[in-house]
């Protein structure tokens, strides 16, 4: 393994995770981002692909991996994060056997390369891995998914251990993650958004989270990677409430009327599969091996947004 600044390799920098990574190399950890080839010069050097479209430009086929074009720069790696995925609850319903190869084969196929090349693989994992009956849920706890995303991810994770050690890599299971920009259409955002235009939510009074805040997601996956953490880390915010009570929490620091919010159940949904009803993960692990990771909280989000 390279022993100078810590070289990334970021598969799936087109999503809204490894966009956001890519974006906050770039900014906050002063990276330049030379994509597949060249000679990068800053602290925290990234090299990127998409996988999403094979016509343009840095594509990178998770289905079947080959790293033949990052051989170059292999050497130069620490890091390798797999972000790239296919996460739409009703994608991996229709389509299980084409999302099976991105979710699950591609990224076990891949991993196994980039240990025998010293390049320690980062994987994303999901709280959907559990059936949300017995919350809040610690790292060790064993996987019961209630759908075929979960069951996708719960799969990569058992391949995993199969494949290689703990001490070889880090998979991070994070929950559902929100960006305070009105432009991200994330889980404020998409609500403020639907109000102005005079909509009512429907907002699920069973369905039970701690979303995290992106910023403070995306600072601890750095910290972990400064830090050379190995094993599987939750990811979430510091409060757990139901997707209704986020609601009614934004509307109060927004001036929204209530009566703008509809109180459902997940069975309105009327999904031809199941959603875990409470999924809040602890995260007594990640605070403690960063100690100065202080997420923001729910509350405290909903008064920036208004603000």
């Amino acid at each position: 393994m390279n022993t100078q600044a810590p070289g990334i390799l970021l598969l799936g920098a087109s999503g809204f995770l490894g966009k956001a990574l890519l974006r906050h190399f770039q900014t906050q950890e002063q990276a330049q981002t030379p994509a597949l080839t060249g000679e990068p010069n800053a602290t925290w050097p990234v090299w990127y692909s998409q996988h999403h479209a094979p016509s343009l430009s840095h594509y990178f086929n998770l289905k079947n991996p080959d790293l033949t074009p990052f051989e170059p720069i292999l050497s130069q790696l620490n890091y390798a994060l797999i972000c790239g995925a296919r996460p739409g609850l009703r994608d991996c319903f229709e389509a299980p056997e084409d999302t099976w190869q991105i979710n699950v084969e591609g990224p076990l196929a891949l991993v196994q390369t980039l240990v025998e090349r010293g390049i320690v693989p980062v994987l994303f994992s999901s709280d959907y891995v559990f059936a949300g009956n017995q919350a809040p849920y610690s790292e060790a706890e064993p996987t019961s998914p209630l759908n075929p995303y979960g069951q996708q991810k719960a799969a990569l994770e058992a391949g995993l251990k199969q494949l290689l050690r703990e001490s070889e890599y880090l998979l991070l299971r994070l929950t559902k993650l929100y960006d305070l920009r009105p432009e991200s259409g994330t889980l404020l955002s998409e609500m403020a958004l639907a109000w102005r235009a005079g909509k009512t939510i429907r907002a699920a009074e069973d369905q039970i989270f701690n979303p995290l805040l992106l910023e403070d997601c995306l600072q601890a996956i750095s910290d972990l990677l400064r830090q050379k953490a190995r094993g599987v880390y939750h990811l979430g915010g510091p409060q757990g409430l139901s997707r209704y009570e986020l609601a009614q929490i934004l509307a109060q620091n927004l001036g929204v009327d209530s009566g703008m919010i509809q109180s459902i159940s997940l069975k309105d949904l009327d999904e031809p599969f199941l959603r875990p009803q409470d999924t809040r993960l602890e995260i007594g692990k990640v605070r403690q091996a960063l100690p100065d990771w202080q997420p923001l909280g729910v509350r405290a989000a909903c008064q920036r947004l208004a603000q």
